[in-house]
């Protein structure tokens, strides 16, 4: 079996730059302050899609996304549970490509 890539400087890379932002914004940080992204590689990443609720960069070469965001105003049935957080997949198809990429071929 091949070995899984993980990306694991990417999201280290990832998290130290949210600490930062963290630092300087308390824990609610504002879009403006995650909308440039950060450096990995020479690369500007970015760390979300507003367009897409599961994000992986370009940059990405495992299954794994960089962020997963919801809004109150979601088309979908996002939910908090007592569990954490449980976000649903929007409607169609589960051959999209980000479902695909994370969970594989079912």
């Amino acid at each position: 079996m091949a070995a899984v890539e993980r990306d694991e400087s990417l999201h280290s890379a990832c998290f130290a730059h949210l600490r930062l932002l963290e630092a300087a914004h308390g824990p609610e940080l504002p879009g403006a302050a995650l909308a440039p992204g950060f450096a990995q590689g020479g690369q500007a990443i970015k760390f979300l899609n507003p367009q897409k609720g599961i994000h992986r960069s370009s940059a990405h070469r495992g299954r794994a996304a960089l962020s997963v965001m919801t809004s109150f105003n979601s088309p979908y049935d996002d939910e908090v549970t007592l569990d954490g957080f449980l976000y649903a997949y929007r409607a169609g198809s589960a051959d999209q490509a980000a479902i695909v990429v994370i969970y594989g071929n079912q």
